[in-house]
């Protein structure tokens, strides 16, 4: 049988949507998909790499390694030497043992995900069957790789290279039923689950998909669209598509098939605001809306609807400080951080100008809330950013989601590097969070990252 996206995507997004987790395996489920989402630094390591979503990597990392960080992930053969199964020898190049992030690497780039560009369910559940072997797909049934712990399989498994056994369960959740959890939780963008609103209706109107649109309900700027959307929208879209990025297609109001390669064309080689790629699976959403007008940019685009600043405490007095420095232009003077600004945020720490400055704006921002006492400051002052996370996450401040006046920190180079960067959360809306940062440019600035797409994120902190 022929094992081609093309004939199976059809296939693949039915499986995807109607999935539905046995509820005696619910749990089992719940632990892998949190065990994932807490090594998802660990994920975007690799995916800064490869260009391969983090989701995507947990997921085969959970069926081929169990995630275990030391094993390989082309297999779960230890890191101690190079793979001994199937496929052999690897990586071919280095001297073991390998890390774990070298090994994620070379395992990607072996089944040539480094070079794919569709993100979309279908084309995933695709790649990772493919990774597993078509054998089940030559039998015509579902494949336990994809659908353990789901309605679509029970028993019958190759319990071995070649040998089939049908009475064989599986204790290990598939790869789509762990998408399934991943996009329910709403951690993967484009995949959320489509709304019955009765037949022949789209749901255009609500909570957007992820896929590309942060922006949901009555917030919302602009109507989601997808395939067999019809009306004006639709037409608005084909004309920015034709007129402003030379599409070929007809501007006729339906968004057929010609609109929606014309969509994933187009989101396979753009960004976001926040600078994270486009997901390529034909939904146009915010993200892609935004996208789309900003060749024209005729009018600049709001920064998202402002929740108020926390004004009480060290964190709100702190935030003051760091508007007051924008206000005044602070930053570097003559660039290569250097200048009066980058001395002064500098001079606690004892090291001269030329030296990165985020963190060091960030402490001088809290010297000013304690009224410039370092020995009444919550945490030490300090130049490193990952340094000042440490410091937060010792004394319990981490948060999982972001307020207003909370510190929001990134890694450099790479997750172990120990190299960071950070900055103050201003406001959140929209499906996006804005805020003051030193040393991202030459001057103090705001920025928006979208919520969930923060890439090199390492966490937050809330300083009481």
């Amino acid at each position: 049988m022929a094992f081609r996206l093309e004939d199976l995507r059809g296939e693949y997004q039915k499986l995807f949507d109607s999935c539905q987790i046995v509820p005696a395996r619910l749990a089992d489920a719940d632990r892998v998909v949190l065990s994932i989402k807490a090594n998802r630094a660990s994920y975007d390591a690799v995916s800064l790499t490869t260009g391969v979503p983090w989701y995507f990597i947990g997921v085969i990392h959970s069926l081929e390694s169990n995630l275990n960080f030391k094993k390989h992930l082309h297999n779960g053969d230890p890191l101690s030497a190079r793979t001994v199964n199937v496929p052999a020898g690897r990586p071919a190049k280095g001297m073991p043992p390998f890390t774990w992030e070298e090994s994620a690497v070379d395992a990607l780039r072996h089944k040539g995900f480094h070079r794919w560009t569709d993100w979309s369910p279908a084309a995933m559940l695709f790649k990772l069957e493919a990774y597993n072997g078509a054998g089940y797909h030559n039998r015509g049934m579902p494949s336990p790789y994809l659908w353990s712990f789901s309605q679509h399989w029970t028993k019958g498994k190759f319990v071995r290279d070649g040998v089939f056994d049908p009475e064989a369960g599986s204790k290990q959740c598939g790869a789509g039923v762990l998408l399934r959890k991943l996009a329910d939780a709403g951690d993967i963008p484009g995949m959320a689950r489509p709304v019955d609103l009765g037949a022949g209706t789209l749901p255009v109107r609500g909570t957007l998909p992820l896929d590309s649109s942060p922006a949901s309900g009555p917030q919302a700027r602009h109507v989601v669209l997808k395939r067999g959307t019809t009306g004006k929208d639709v037409t608005r879209l084909q004309k920015l598509l034709v007129e402003d990025w030379g599409f070929e297609i007809d501007v006729d109001g339906n968004f057929g098939l010609k609109t929606l390669a014309a969509v994933k064309q187009f989101q396979a080689g753009h960004h976001d605001p926040s600078g994270a790629h486009l997901v390529p699976d034909g939904i146009v959403g915010e993200l892609t809306w935004r996208a789309l007008e900003g060749r024209r940019a005729l009018t600049p685009q709001p920064p998202p609807p402002a929740a108020p600043v926390r004004r009480a405490g060290i964190s709100g007095l702190a935030m003051k400080a760091a508007l007051t420095e924008l206000a005044a232009g602070a930053g570097e003077v003559g660039g290569n951080n250097r200048g009066e600004w980058v001395r002064k945020y500098l001079r606690p720490t004892g090291l001269p100008e030329g030296n990165p400055w985020c963190a060091a704006f960030v402490s001088w921002c809290f010297l000013q809330a304690v009224g410039g006492e370092t020995t009444a400051m919550p945490f030490r002052y300090s130049a490193g950013a990952r340094d000042i996370f440490r410091q937060g996450k010792s004394k319990g401040w981490e948060v999982d989601s972001p307020e207003p006046g909370d510190l929001m920190v990134f890694w450099r180079e790479s997750l172990s590097s120990g190299k960071g960067h950070i900055g103050f959360v201003e406001a959140i809306g929209n499906g996006f969070v804005q805020t003051i940062e030193g040393n991202k440019d030459p001057r103090v600035g705001r920025f928006q990252y979208v919520l969930g797409r923060i890439e090199r994120l390492v966490g937050f902190i809330r300083v009481p």
